[in-house]
This record gives C-alpha cells, sequence and structure tokens, in this order.
C-alpha cells in the first residue's frame, strides 16, 4: 500500500494551469467555424491561443470582433482573463492571468458571493451553498 503526498495550493494551481495550457481548442466551448479558423493558422492548443496578439487573430479570414469575444469568454470559462477584466473585478494582483476560482470547469472551482440579507461571505461550490465564519478576512 502506497502512501499519498499532499500537494500544496501552488502546486495543484500549476498543475491545473498546466492541464489547461494543453487542452485543444476544440474542447473549450468555442463555434466549429472558429476552431476551424484557428486550427487552420496552426492554433491548436490553449498555449497557443493564449500566445497569439489580439491583432494576429483578426488578421485570420472570417475572424472579426465577434469572433475575438467568442474566444475571451471561452478563455474566461477555463479561468483566463485578460488584465483589464481582471483589474475591474479586483483581481489585478494575480501573478498570471489564471484564476482557476473563476472559472466554470474547475476541479477546484469556488466563488465567494455575498447573500443579499448579511454581509458573511458564501462560498459556492458543486452547485451546493455554504456559509462560511466572518473569520474568513474579507
Amino acid at each position: 500500500m502506497g502512501s499519498r503526498v499532499r500537494l500544496s495550493p501552488a502546486a495543484l494551481y500549476e498543475a491545473e494551469l498546466n492541464k489547461r495550457l494543453q487542452m485543444s481548442t476544440a474542447e473549450i466551448g468555442l463555434s466549429v467555424r472558429t476552431t476551424n479558423c484557428l486550427e487552420e493558422n496552426g492554433i491548436l492548443t490553449v498555449a497557443q491561443l493564449l500566445n497569439t496578439p489580439p491583432k494576429r487573430l483578426l488578421s485570420i479570414a472570417n475572424f472579426g470582433e465577434k469572433t475575438l469575444e467568442e474566444v475571451f469568454l471561452a478563455l474566461e470559462r477555463l479561468g483566463f482573463f485578460r488584465r483589464s477584466r481582471l483589474r475591474s473585478l479586483g483581481l489585478e494582483d494575480r501573478p498570471t492571468p489564471f484564476v482557476p476560482e473563476m472559472s466554470e470547469s474547475s476541479v477546484i472551482q469556488f466563488r465567494i458571493v455575498f447573500d443579499d440579507s448579511t454581509t458573511t461571505p458564501v462560498f459556492e461550490e458543486n452547485n451546493e451553498t455554504e456559509k462560511v465564519a466572518d473569520s474568513v478576512g474579507l
């Protein structure tokens, strides 16, 4: 019987980041047309997509502003945010634009919300809501 080694939060973050960077663009919920545009231009993974400047994406035939917005939204669902979006969310101090807890498809997903009737933070995890103590430090 083997022993299990607990991973640190940093190691979990790194593993989740690498997993998502290696995902195919076909796996992230883009339309078939958008996926085909990207693949025809050699953009096959999320890492390649993130490393392609918006100006380059807009130079692809049939890839306009609406398609670019579709890409940004798909990346946000994975937890990748534009720096300007992070600023608007108050998360500008993040070391990378990867915020797994804000994604829709995260193994370690949680969101902090405030109930209208109280100022107590509420964690929502896997469609269940659990109140947490005021000592969270928010």
